[in-house]
């Protein structure tokens, strides 16, 4: 199946929803100035800024998807957007995992079917910085003292940034000329626009339709009458929700598609009940000529932040019974989010400015398919950064050895010579996270022969499978294992970075992220992290781990093969690979587009004992006691008991740690 081949709605989801030219966008904002009291409704406090146009379906899919895909308590959406003639979104999934769409070619068309309420509720949205949270205070809702709106007294705050403009606004906007300084009868002047589609007219209804189904237009500048301030569908298309009351209703101006042309005069005022939904009303907003969003409201979530981790407590954890993974007796924490491309640009930057000996940057990771990094060379010497985009994106083309090599740099504190080494990114079997003496040359197939494997006392690591396993899938209030690292037994819905809930992975041909970047920002999809607090730990892109998942054993595909295991499923994959119960192969010495990383780290002065360090400890006895054999009988018998208590007290020391919780 070819994941490119996706349906033409898909195509057209993913280019709406990711930075599509044609669409309009409420935050290009025109400044209209204080014209005095020319209008009827009353004067305006002030210069300030209006929406170029109405905002579209693409921009209200987008809030949609950011207050409501877990939950629609306000009734944001109406059903009538997905089934009405001139409705333009659609909703797919079900509660706990909406998602949002423009209907196909209804893109830039103005939204309807908005009540007043909501509205009032985008203008929250918009004022506390557009959160990717659920409907609430902060995000849809406000009070005496935040957001733009008192959600309980439906009146506008002193402070807001984006509003509703108000009737007086509204009509210095669409009316005022400032070379005449007076209103104008009509947007264009005082002569009635045209009807039908096009800069200098207006889509009223003219005893026939001014334009062919759906009859709505685009709210594109290019296809509607220009006010003198600059805005753009003032006149007709659909009427726009203005703040005013009116006894119990609210005030709606600028005539319709469904409206003659005395709709698109100055003068001319409906009405509607605020909570009801039209299909022939939207809205634009309205805003200070220079937004000041506080900081603590840009992000709906802490800012992404270089090697974050959590905690993964709760020892003595059972297995879990279905694949007898994810028992670990001791604490580490794990990290939150896979490496991006950023971190990665980072360790670079530190070990291989003055040379690259062990091939950590890849030309792949610049001109690659999902490569997010550049090289720059200078003056004999290289610099590397992200490209413009790709800073909080997963690195790819990354390597088990690249990644334990960047596990040794982080044990060492990070240190920044410029070049690859004992103390920067190589260890021995005493110094470092990782021996890397055993680790091949670049572009040099791997000797099985020679196990790599984890230091005692190592700080930063690959995670082992068990631990990886246990921060995915484990929830310890309920003592139980979920089938997907999203506290659940369903397989999330692919989505992209702009929804709340969701996985990055592809679901019969329906990529979950798309174009352009086909990877997720690392610190997406919030509501969706595993019972500990990691973060796309399925899809997104492959992740190793420290064991090795074949041995060269043979008897399944590249069992053949030394390989270490990979968890996680990535955009390329379907939801198998998000399972728990899928550990796949990948060749240590290979970085493909798919492999990303995680790691792993116990404070120091931790020393859990790692599988891989019982077998090392294990094999170690084996040898000594063939070793017997070969010698008189008397040596043989004071080695075999030498053996005998060394084993025991060796087996007392592994059972000590795996027994203790580590706080």
């Amino acid at each position: 199946m070819h994941i490119f081949a996706y349906s033409a709605f898909i195509a057209l989801f993913y280019l709406t929803f990711n930075g599509s030219e044609s669409s309009a966008k409420a935050s290009q904002m025109v400044v209209i100035r204080d014209g005095g009291d020319g209008s009827s409704c009353g004067r305006v406090s002030g210069d300030f800024a209006m929406a170029k146009s109405e905002t579209t379906n693409t921009e209200y899919a987008e809030f949609l998807n950011a207050v409501a895909a877990l939950d629609d308590p306000y009734r944001l959406f109406s059903p009538m957007m997905e089934t009405h003639f001139w409705g333009g979104v659609l909703r797919e999934g079900e509660r706990g995992g909406f998602r949002y769409a423009p209907k196909p070619g209804y893109a830039d068309l103005p939204v309807t079917f908005v009540s007043w309420y909501s509205t009032v509720r985008y203008a929250n949205w918009m004022h506390y910085g557009e959160p990717l949270k659920p409907a609430g205070l902060g995000v849809t809702e406000g009070d005496d003292s935040n957001g733009a709106y008192d959600t309980a007294k439906w009146v506008r705050n002193k402070g807001a940034q984006y509003w509703l403009p108000n009737c007086a606004e509204w009509r210095q906007a669409a009316f005022f000329d400032p070379a005449e300084n007076k209103l104008r009868r009509y947007v264009t002047g005082n002569e009635l626009p045209p009807a039908g589609v096009g800069p200098s007219s207006a889509n009223y209804f003219n005893g026939h339709w001014a334009a062919p189904f759906p009859h709505l237009i685009s709210a594109r500048e290019a296809d509607t009458a220009r006010s003198a301030s600059g805005t753009v569908g003032q006149a007709g298309n659909a009427l726009e929700w203005v703040e005013d009351p009116i006894g119990g209703q609210r005030i709606a101006l600028g005539g319709s598609l469904l409206l003659p042309a005395a709709a698109v005069r100055s003068e001319y005022v409906d009405t509607e009940y605020p909570d009801v939904t039209i299909s022939s009303i939207g809205f634009r907003v309205a805003s200070r000529i220079s937004p000041l969003v506080p900081e603590f409201v840009k992000s709906p979530d802490a800012p992404f932040k270089q090697y974050e981790f959590v905690r993964v407590g709760d020892t003595g954890n059972p297995d879990d019974p279905r694949t007898g993974r994810g028992r670990v007796e001791y604490d580490f924490d794990i990290g939150k989010y896979e490496l991006s491309n950023q971190e990665y640009a980072e360790f670079l930057n530190a070990v291989a400015s003055e040379g690259d000996t062990f091939g950590l940057f890849k030309a792949d990771m610049q001109t690659g398919v999902v490569g997010g990094l550049e090289k720059i060379s200078e003056d004999g010497k290289a610099r590397y950064r992200s490209k413009p985009g790709w800073e909080t994106r997963p690195v790819t083309y990354v390597s088990w050895f690249d990644l334990a090599r960047m596990a040794n740099w982080l044990h060492y504190g990070r240190p920044a010579t410029g070049r690859q080494e004992l103390g920067t990114t190589e260890g021995d079997e005493k110094t470092g996270a990782y021996d890397t003496r055993v680790f091949p040359a670049p572009m040099a197939s791997f000797d099985s022969s020679r196990l790599p494997t984890r230091n005692l006392g190592a700080k930063f690591f690959i995670p082992s499978d068990d631990e990886w396993y246990k921060a995915a899938y484990y929830n310890a209030e309920l003592r139980r294992y979920f089938k997907y690292p999203t506290k659940s037994d369903i397989p999330p819905n692919p989505a992209s970075e702009r929804m709340l809930t969701g996985a990055n992975y592809t679901l019969r041909e329906q990529l979950g992220e798309g174009t352009p970047y086909f990877v997720s920002r690392v610190d997406a999809f919030a509501a969706s992290e595993s019972y500990y607090g990691t973060r796309q730990q399925g899809g997104n892109v492959w992740e190793w781990v420290e064991d090795w998942r074949s041995k060269g054993e043979g008897g399944c595909w590249r069992c053949d093969e030394w390989t270490k295991g990979m968890r996680g499923g990535s955009f390329n994959y379907t939801e198998i690979g998000l399972s728990a119960e899928n550990l796949d192969p990948g060749a240590p010495e290979l970085g493909l587009f798919v492999y990303g990383a995680r790691l792993a780290r116990i404070e120091e002065g931790w020393e859990p004992v790692s599988s891989s360090s019982v077998s090392t400890i294990i094999n170690t006895l084996s040898e000594k006691t063939a070793q017997l054999k070969s010698r008189p009988v008397y040596l043989a018998l004071t080695s075999f008991f030498a053996g005998v208590v060394s084993l025991g007290t060796a087996w007392l020391v592994i059972a000590h740690y795996r027994r203790r919780s580590i706080n």
